[in-house]
């Protein structure tokens, strides 16, 4: 069933580029499920949809589209753009990567031992308190430890990873 709908889906898309997008206003669970399936990262709306579904209260909805942010790389573009210097922007991409975790979705992470950005490390400090992957909070650690950076940003991320492995 499921390649009968992404043939036709694949058809629709070539035949109609300009005229077709998905209209997910009205869209029923199962249908929306299905078109999760079916997402492009190149598209806009595509995106926004995950988005949405992203922050609903539905796990499976949500798992769906995590699922798809990660597989198209957006979880790890917010992980990694992160600033803290823009509070209502950052507490937006925490809540979002925090919802992505909850269904256990937290590749983005990984991202940590190439971050640069100290607000990506207070992200990911964030995410680990509330429980975490090992691996990932020992990298964290680690490159926090070893930073010669004595910024604002750093210091509140190495308070959050002490209490963080403290709690372990």
């Amino acid at each position: 069933m499921a390649e009968v709908r992404e043939a036709a889906w694949i058809r629709i898309r070539k035949d109609f580029k300009e005229k077709f997008t998905l209209i997910t206003k009205n869209l029923s669970f199962s249908e929306k499920l299905h078109a999760m399936d079916f997402l492009r990262k190149e598209v806009k709306e595509d995106e926004d949809f995950a988005l949405k579904n992203l922050e609903g209260k539905d796990l499976e909805l949500r798992f769906k589209a995590a699922e798809f942010l990660q597989k198209e790389g957006i979880l790890n573009r917010f992980f990694i753009s992160a600033d803290t210097g823009d509070s209502e922007g950052f507490e937006r991409t925490l809540r979002l990567l925090q919802r992505a975790a909850e269904v256990n979705v937290i590749d983005f992470l990984k991202a940590v031992e190439s971050a640069g950005n100290p607000s990506s490390l207070i992200l990911a400090s964030k995410l680990l308190e509330s429980g975490c992957d090992r691996e990932i909070l020992s990298s964290l650690a680690e490159k926090i430890f070893r930073s010669a950076d004595s910024s604002k940003d750093m210091m509140e991320a190495y308070e959050l990873v002490v209490g963080t492995v403290a709690k372990q």
